[in-house]
């Protein structure tokens, strides 16, 4: 067993162990003992010694070679928001197996911010950059990704963009959630949103539009960030974002309707909240950590081949609808 000091292991140290070049090493932990005809004893005798000696590649030294930092900049709204949680500790992780870090900057997430978070990452030397982005923040993003900027938006989009994304298919999951709840018996429903000009708050509308007509039904859209001025109760209720769907469930609660028996009731995204009700939630489960681990590759990715994103790149995946208690059969 090899012992050494406990200063910080460097090539060199594994060169004289293994009685090498310090180059040869350098080709070994590069990965590239094939390019230069390394033979196989000698590449695990030296990736041996490097294990034992706990070797740790200095990131920042190789990064000022290369013209890199190995950190990614992660720009969010806010981690209050438990999807926006996940979704970020899921991109660190991820980013951390590929041995980058990753430096979080909060651009609040009403219509009229216009965060300089993205900017401020930039000048200070990141990789690349992932978003959940708001409204106020595509003019600035598609201008980093302009100046050759690595740029992924995750969980949003803007219609139209240039900017690659990683988002779900949110029109398809209203749809089929719409679609579900007329199967179900339901007739009379109206959708919540939240009154924003954010597109994916647009595709789910536009997927809950759809079904309505399909099936010869008016659809009704209510953009408010509380059902508290709701008059009439319909007979069931689809919320645009969780958020949403836990002010209602307050206030339904309140007004003594009971979900389920008076009221259906399904939500886009969840929240551990949904499970301490006394009637579970239906709910539509966008693939968070299926979009952060994409986010990442891509990303990684393009820095790693030097090669620019775009529209073209993006992702589009599939949600679940969890159907549960509160949107019985009527």
């Amino acid at each position: 067993m090899i012992t050494t000091k406990t200063k910080r292991v460097s090539i060199r140290d594994i060169a004289n162990h293994a009685g090498v070049s310090v180059s040869l090493v350098s080709f070994v932990l590069n990965g590239k003992s094939k390019e230069h005809r390394v033979g196989e004893e000698v590449t695990q005798r030296i990736l041996r010694i490097a294990e034992e000696l706990n070797y740790v590649p200095n990131m920042i030294a190789k990064g000022l070679r290369i013209g890199r930092s190995y950190t990614i900049g992660l720009a969010v709204p806010g981690l209050e928001s438990p999807w926006m949680a996940a979704l970020s500790g899921l991109a660190i992780e991820r980013a951390a197996s590929h041995g980058y870090v990753v430096s979080i900057g909060l651009t609040g997430d009403s219509d009229t911010d216009k965060s300089d978070t993205p900017e401020l990452m930039k000048s200070r030397g990141v990789d690349g950059l992932i978003t959940i982005p708001n409204h106020g923040s595509r003019q600035e993003l598609e201008r980093i990704a302009a100046e050759g900027m690595p740029v992924v938006t995750v969980g949003r989009h803007f219609n139209g963009s240039d900017l690659a994304s990683v988002c779900s298919d949110d029109l398809k999951a209203a749809h089929e959630a719409t679609c579900g709840l007329i199967e179900q018996g339901c007739r009379n429903i109206t959708m919540i949103c939240p009154p924003t000009a954010l597109d994916h708050i647009a595709d789910r509308a536009a997927g809950y539009r759809s079904a309505m007509t399909e099936h010869g039904l008016i659809p009704e859209v209510t953009y408010t960030d509380s059902i508290d001025n709701l008059d009439n109760i319909p007979e069931a209720l689809l919320f645009a974002s969780a958020p949403l769907c836990l002010d209602a469930i307050r206030e339904l609660n309140r007004r003594g309707i009971a979900i389920a028996d008076d009221v259906a009731v399904m939500s886009f995204g969840s929240s551990e909240a949904f499970d301490l009700v006394s009637t579970p939630i239906s709910h539509i489960e966008p693939p968070i950590a299926d979009m952060a681990e994409a986010a990442v590759n891509m990303l990684l990715e393009a820095i790693n081949e030097r090669h620019e994103l775009h529209a073209d790149q993006s992702r589009i995946l599939q949600c679940r609808i969890n159907w549960r208690d509160s949107t019985p059969y009527r």
